[in-house]
């Protein structure tokens, strides 16, 4: 699974493409959808093992996803921070950044730990043909070892690089260099992806 720090990069960069009138409410709360699905080492140290919020289980489920992203877009249409019509618009933002979470989890498997993507109504989880990207640690002091520095590096190329790509792109301001900056970065990251591919 790629690291949270990954999963909210990638959220921010999704919503980046937004264009409410609060759209730094909007990234942030991408931001935090992208995230909520690794809240399931908690959930799991408190219930135990062998159950549906194992890791990768409910909480990386689609119904949940859609579950959380309708939620928070009722949260910013009751603190008026988009108007009343554009909460559908909103809300596919949303699903977006949090379904982008077990989606990528779905190629850092390594084989072996599948993704429940249909909880609860089927209980099976499923490995993605191909698995590029790494198992990052559950643990974070392991994020600082060897294996940490080797993770961020290939989380940098295979994934920040579209998502801070996608920041760049939609800034307001619109200057060429950060418009080209953002083509770098995104032929970068296709780049990465091809070289993990070929291994």
């Amino acid at each position: 699974m790629p690291t949270v720090i990954s999963h909210s990069i990638i959220g921010a960069g999704i919503a980046s493409f937004s264009r409410f009138p609060n759209r730094g409410k909007v990234i942030l709360g991408s931001i935090l959808l992208a995230a909520i699905p690794d809240s399931d080492t908690i959930i799991m140290s408190l219930v135990g093992r062998g159950t549906m919020f194992d890791h990768r289980g409910i909480m990386h489920s689609i119904l949940v996803a859609c579950l959380t992203a309708f939620l928070a877009a009722l949260l910013f249409r009751s603190k008026k921070w988009i108007e009343p019509s554009e909460i559908w618009k909103l809300m596919a933002f949303f699903i977006l950044a949090a379904v982008s979470h077990p989606l990528l989890d779905g190629f850092s498997t390594g084989m072996r730990i599948g993704i429940g993507f249909f909880m609860p109504f089927e209980m099976s989880r499923y490995i993605f043909w191909i698995s590029p990207l790494p198992l990052a640690p559950l643990g974070p002091a392991h994020l600082l070892s060897q294996r940490g520095l080797t993770l961020f590096s290939t989380e940098a190329a295979m994934l920040w690089t579209f998502g801070f790509g996608a920041l760049l792109w939609t800034k307001r301001s619109g200057e060429l260099y950060w418009k080209i900056t953002a083509i770098v970065l995104g032929c970068a990251g296709v780049l990465a992806w091809v070289i993990a591919l070929q291994r």
